[in-house]
């Protein structure tokens, strides 16, 4: 399959990155590996963003931080999302994602 999109990394790869992304909804994503996967040194902020019914086929749901990503969250939403591993998220590596005000709702996953 493609390094991208349904059977790879994320519908949003971000790698080293120190972007803002705000007010967006990502809805009805279908991923490899989390609709949202944040890569290496990447500090991008996201605030206001929504993602609904996010599914993963191998790990991740809608967002996987991994290496050493610090991305910062706020006011965003997970909400029905699915994966085998992880639900809405599967962190990996070092990440430190700081999440403030963030609501899950209704994420499932077979294990973790």
């Amino acid at each position: 399959g493609d390094q991208f999109g349904v059977d790879g990394m994320g519908v949003v790869y971000t790698r080293d990155s120190n972007s803002t992304f705000y007010n967006m909804v990502l809805r009805d994503n279908v991923a490899g590996f989390g609709v949202w996967f944040a890569d290496g040194a990447d500090t991008s902020r996201l605030t206001n963003v929504v993602w609904q019914r996010s599914v993963a086929r191998n790990f991740g749901g809608s967002y996987i931080p991994e290496s050493s990503s610090s991305q910062v969250l706020t006011d965003c939403v997970f909400e029905s999302s699915y994966s085998p591993f992880g639900g809405a998220i599967d962190t990996g590596g070092t990440a430190t994602p700081l999440f403030r005000r963030v609501i899950f709702r209704n994420n499932t996953a077979r294990r973790g």
